[in-house]
Formats: C-alpha cells, sequence, structure tokens
C-alpha cells in the first residue's frame, strides 16, 4: 500500500474534527438539523484551514443515509463514494483549470439532471476567484435560482477577487487562520498516535512557522519526521525548515544599536551564506521585533521569545522605548511588502539594516544631548535667576554686569524675552544715568499692571514677559516657529514620545494665512499620516503657550526632501540669517 502523507492521512471526515472553526461548523451542524440549507455557500480564507475539507463533509452530511446527529457516517454507499472520489452526484471543479465559459455552459446544462443516488446534486468550485469574468456572468442565473436538487459550495484564498454579483447570492463563511497553540496540540496527538518521540519545544516551533495554515505544519511535519528518525528535536526542526535562532536576530540588532556596521554586515553575509532566503530573514526578523514591542508593551503573555532572549532584551535594549522599536519595524515592513520589486536583494537587506543602525546611533545621540542640555540648562538657570533675583531685591540701580553665551545650536531655542534683554543691555551701555528708568520699565514689563514686590521670591518674571509677548500676534511669521521648534518638540516629548519623535524630523516649511505647513525630508508617508491624526495636540499646545490658533498640514511630499537637502545652509534660510545676525558671524563652506 502507497504511502499517504499526514495532510491526507489526517484529513477531517466529520465537523468535530475540524481544528479552529468552530463559529463555522456549528452553523452548518444546526442548519443541517433545522432543514435550513443554503442552496450556495461561499468560503473563503488563507490557504490549509479546512474550506475544502469542510465542503467535502457538508456534501457527504447532504447524502448520507445514517446521519450521526448532523456528521456524515462514513460508512454508507453514498459517503464512500464521495470518500474515493467516485460519486456522481458530488463533482468538484477546479476553478483554475475550468476557468472558462464554456465549462460553465456545461455546468448550466448538467444541473438540470436529478441526482442518481443521493439527495441532492452538489458542485464544489475550488479556487472560484479564477473564473473569468464571463463565466461568472453565465454563472448568475442559475447561482441565484438553482433547481432544488443542487447545492454550490465555492471556495476561495481571494474574496477581493469575485465579483459582488456572486458574494450577495451566496451565504458567506470566514474561514480563520489557526492558533499556534491549537496546531500545536494536534501535531502532538498525531505523533503520540504514529509512536513518535518529540521536544515540546520543536512542534511548537513548527506551529509558528507553519503562519495558521494546519496543512502546511503537516507538511512540514512530515519533513521533519523523514530527516529525525522518529525523533524530533528543536535543532533538527531549525536546520529542515531554515528557521534562524532568535540569538541571531538579538545580535543584529544589539549591534544595530550600538553602530558597529562592520559587524552588521558581517552578520548579513553569514545569513547569506547559510542560504536562508531573503523573505525568511525579513519575516522572522519582523515577527522578532513585534516580540520586543510586546515585552516593550508589558504584553507578556503575548510573546513567543525565549527566556534567554528576554534577558538579554531587558539588559541591552533597556534604554528603548516601544516607540523606537514601532519606527523600526516600519522600516522592516515597508521592505517586506516591496521585496519582490528589488533585484539585488542582499544589498538591500543590508541597506536596510545599515539604515536602522544609523536610525539606532540617532536617537542614542539624541537622548544624550538631551539629558547633557537638560542638567547644563538647570544648573545655569538656576544660577543666574539666583543671583539675579538678589540684585533687584537689594540694589535697584544694579548693573548687568555679564550676559551668558548663547551656543549656535541653542539659537533655536532662543525666545523673545532673550531679545529684549540684548536690546536693553546695549540700552543700559549707551546712558548708565537711565538704568533705574530700565529697571522699571523691565517691573512693569514682566507683570503688567501689578507692581515690583521686593520680597517676592517668584523667579518667573522674564518667563511671563515671554509669554504676553509671545501672544501678540499680529507679527508672527515663519521665523518664530522656527526658533521655538526644537522647545516645541523637547516639551511634548514629555507628554507624548510617540507624537515626539514623528516630529524629530518634521520642519516648518510656510506660515500663511494662520495655517502651519510642515514637510518631512526624509519622505516618510506613515509619519505624516500619524502626525496628521494628532495634529490637534500641537495646534492646542501652541494656542495654549503662544496664544496663537493655527491650523497644522503636514506633508512628505519628495520635492520639498529634495529642496531642503541642496540647500541645507541657504543664506536666506531665516534661522541661519538670524544666528548670522546675532553672532555677527558668516558661513564658511
Amino acid at each position: 500500500m502507497s504511502y499517504k502523507v499526514l495532510s491526507r492521512k489526517w484529513r477531517p471526515q466529520v465537523f468535530h474534527d475540524i481544528i479552529g472553526q468552530k463559529h463555522i461548523t456549528k452553523t452548518l451542524e444546526n442548519a443541517i438539523n433545522l432543514n435550513r440549507v443554503a442552496h450556495g455557500y461561499l468560503f473563503f480564507g488563507p490557504r490549509g484551514v479546512g474550506k475544502t475539507t469542510c465542503a467535502r463533509i457538508l456534501s457527504k452530511a447532504l447524502n448520507c443515509l445514517d446521519l450521526n446527529e448532523s456528521n456524515p457516517c462514513n460508512k454508507c454507499i453514498n459517503c464512500k463514494q464521495i470518500l474515493d472520489g467516485s460519486s456522481l452526484d458530488v463533482l468538484e471543479i477546479d476553478g483554475a483549470s475550468n476557468r472558462g465559459i464554456d465549462e460553465i455552459r456545461e455546468l448550466r446544462e448538467a444541473v438540470k439532471y436529478t441526482p442518481s443516488s443521493g439527495k441532492y446534486r452538489i458542485y464544489i468550485i475550488d479556487e472560484v476567484h479564477m473564473l473569468t469574468q464571463q463565466a461568472f456572468n453565465a454563472l448568475l442565473k442559475t447561482l441565484e435560482e438553482p433547481p432544488s436538487h443542487v447545492k454550490f459550495i465555492m471556495a476561495t484564498t481571494e474574496i477581493n477577487k469575485v465579483p459582488q454579483t456572486i458574494l450577495s447570492r451566496t451565504m458567506r463563511f470566514n474561514f480563520h487562520r489557526i492558533k499556534p497553540d491549537l496546531i500545536s496540540n494536534h501535531l502532538k496527538k498525531i505523533l503520540e498516535t504514529e509512536n513518535i518521540t518529540y521536544d515540546p519545544n520543536s512542534i511548537n516551533l513548527i506551529a509558528n512557522k507553519s503562519d495558521g495554515s494546519l496543512r502546511d505544519s503537516l507538511s512540514y511535519l512530515d519533513q521533519v519526521i523523514s530527516y529525525s528518525d522518529n525523533d524530533i528535536q528543536i535543532s533538527i526542526v531549525k536546520d529542515v525548515l531554515g528557521i534562524i535562532e532568535e540569538s541571531i536576530y538579538l545580535n543584529l540588532l544589539i549591534n544595530c544599536h550600538d553602530n558597529n556596521n562592520s559587524m552588521v554586515i558581517e552578520i548579513c553575509s553569514q545569513l547569506f551564506e547559510a542560504g536562508v532566503p531573503i523573505i525568511d530573514c525579513i519575516k522572522g526578523w519582523n515577527d522578532f521585533l513585534r516580540n520586543i514591542i510586546l515585552l516593550k508593551s508589558n504584553c507578556i503573555d503575548q510573546i513567543t521569545l525565549s527566556k534567554n532572549s528576554v534577558e538579554s532584551i531587558n539588559e541591552n535594549l533597556n534604554n528603548y522605548s516601544y516607540i523606537h522599536f514601532l519606527k523600526i519595524l516600519n522600516f522592516s515592513l515597508e521592505f517586506e511588502s516591496n521585496i519582490n520589486k528589488i533585484d539585488q536583494i542582499e544589498i538591500a537587506f543590508e541597506l536596510l539594516m545599515l539604515k536602522i543602525s544609523s536610525l539606532n546611533a540617532k536617537y542614542k545621540k539624541k537622548t544624550m544631548s538631551n539629558s547633557v542640555d537638560f542638567e547644563k540648562k538647570d544648573e545655569v538657570s538656576k544660577n543666574t535667576n539666583s543671583e539675579n533675583l538678589n540684585k533687584i531685591k537689594n540694589n535697584d540701580n544694579y548693573e548687568i554686569q555679564s550676559v551668558p553665551k548663547i551656543d549656535i545650536i541653542e539659537k533655536q531655542k532662543n525666545t523673545i524675552e532673550e531679545q529684549k534683554i540684548q536690546k536693553n543691555i546695549s540700552k543700559i551701555d549707551s546712558n548708565k544715568d537711565n538704568q533705574k528708568d530700565f529697571h522699571n520699565s523691565i517691573a512693569t514689563e514682566n507683570v503688567g499692571e501689578t507692581k515690583l514686590n521686593n520680597s517676592s521670591t517668584d523667579n518667573n518674571v522674564i518667563e511671563k514677559s515671554s509669554l504676553n509677548s509671545d501672544k501678540k500676534t499680529d507679527n508672527i511669521d515663519l521665523k518664530f516657529f522656527l526658533k521655538r521648534w526644537d522647545e516645541l518638540v523637547n516639551t511634548i516629548e514629555g507628554t507624548d514620545s510617540k507624537l515626539s519623535i514623528f516630529l524629530e524630523d518634521a520642519i516648518p516649511k510656510e506660515y500663511k494665512n494662520n495655517i502651519l505647513n510642515i514637510v518631512l525630508p526624509d519622505g516618510n508617508v506613515f509619519q505624516a499620516t500619524n502626525l496628521q491624526k494628532n495634529v490637534n495636540i500641537l495646534e492646542d499646545y501652541i494656542n495654549e503657550k503662544y496664544g496663537i490658533k493655527l491650523k497644522i498640514n503636514f506633508s512628505s511630499k519628495e520635492k520639498d526632501k529634495k529642496e531642503f537637502k541642496d540647500n541645507p545652509l541657504k543664506n536666506d534660510h531665516p534661522l541661519i540669517s538670524d544666528a548670522i545676525e546675532m553672532f555677527n558671524g558668516e558661513i564658511i563652506k
């Protein structure tokens, strides 16, 4: 007797044996019991989840001579004929091979004949989406009003290709991907019946590899059994199925984190030399990133990582938030979606990893810079404010001895109050006799109509001046937002880290008619879309901080990207012009 592969040997023969589709099997069982069987069914869903199997069981149940609680007996003559494919009342049609209008015309003529031995004449059309438009049109009338003895059961993996006219004439059932734990339990049951020893972790690996397809998992299991000599171990499964270990992905990610590009390229070369298909590499990589995101989001129950991998991730990647890994996963998913369009796929994969490495380096640099700047600014602010407040309280005729130097990078965060202080200092130098009047003007400007209280310890006088002056919106232009952009991003980072990450590369481009247009030089549509969804957060903050009611539009146009990159230091750029004017400098190329 010839060998039967596991997917055929263990094919379900009754509704109760179908794995993971209880919402469908229960409905069909009730329909049979209540005699409410529709004239046309459409089964759709991923490959290998039981569509054709369920169609065969339903056809057997409808023609069975000895039903057992709505399940076929598999012993009567009708059941046996359907099982061995010799039944004249159940016809299976391959939509890919019989897709023309001529075949459908023959079918229309055949439905007139009554069944030979069963109750119904049943047509199972597999891969029905492969039929031509003319064939679908020819089938419409028959499908809508078939003879009482005819039932249609159609199956497809691509329901989007089936015309709406067909969908509206059938009862549709959506077959789901089967959960890995259900697949794993089913495989273990088969192995125990076949008297084959196994490592449970190896079976879990096969279940995850099958991507929700029970048929694929049985095919993988067949391969592994043939190689393993009836003793399945996890190392064998990895060798046979070409599964990349988590440690390799982790090592790759850590080297990207450290910006060790030479090691990144070396690991990629090792993967290529091992002969692992790039499509498998990127799918495994994306699944690994997903697990990290779940781990960072405290969804511990849903991760499939080993204990050692989790510990290593917590040790080496603890400084990175899940938002950062979302950004990396976005790049990787975009690569996967375009993988079929790439000719030199190995080079493209290396470039993807180098891009991620660069992103990690940028994130690390920004984090360290923000930390150092915050500590430095906090210390300087405390010392300066304390010194100036003491002078104000003790002596109305104080002199401003010095002005702290402003780093050119901090110029982006320069606020209106600093400019006012610079102008007032010039006034003091030209006419020191008026210092008292100058002091009084500062006090009046900072507190409005209230008088300066010498006993007060409030250190936000200048801050109030800034807020009041900023709310004068008459002269608001693009320069205003460019100067304060980094300040806005850093402030938002404390309340919405996801939004701040997307704003990192954004640049105010135009301000006109209370509309601020912001571009993303990297041209990332995903970022622009997410920013536009959360634009109200930024608009509300600007309104609250500066008293400016505006609308914000985000774009990722390639022309904006090119224009910005071609002229990053153009002299007429508002920010550059301001820096040159304040520091009396020039651009050296």
